[in-house]
């Protein structure tokens, strides 16, 4: 993946289109693709800002809903409890973590 140009970049090849110079050759001189100097330049007539490079990361929302909420708290165990294979039982370590007659997030009241 290619690195994102800086915004001093950006600002000088606008800086150079918009002094006489073409895209074209604003973008050969700067050493950047044709296409990325068109854009530049046409997202600065339109909006007069410099096209950044906008970060597309998750929202924390869309994150728990991904991998669930966070804990509120953590319980250390000296010993996991295993199941007759061998396995560690979940259904053990997560009932001690709800209170008895909680509602637990599946809408089910712990017993």
């Amino acid at each position: 993946m290619a690195t994102p140009l800086s915004e001093d970049l950006r600002i000088r090849i606008i800086q150079a289109v918009e002094g006489g110079m073409s895209r074209r050759a604003a973008a050969e001189r700067f050493g950047v693709s044709p296409s990325s100097s068109v854009r530049f330049v046409s997202e600065w007539r339109q909006r007069r800002a410099t096209p950044g490079r906008t970060r597309r990361n998750r929202s924390t929302r869309q994150n728990a809903k991904r991998f669930g909420p966070c804990p509120k708290h953590i319980k250390f165990v000296t010993e996991l409890p295993m199941t007759g294979v061998g396995k560690v039982d979940k259904k053990v370590l997560k009932a001690g973590f709800w209170l008895l007659g909680r509602a637990r997030p599946d809408g089910r009241i712990a017993n």
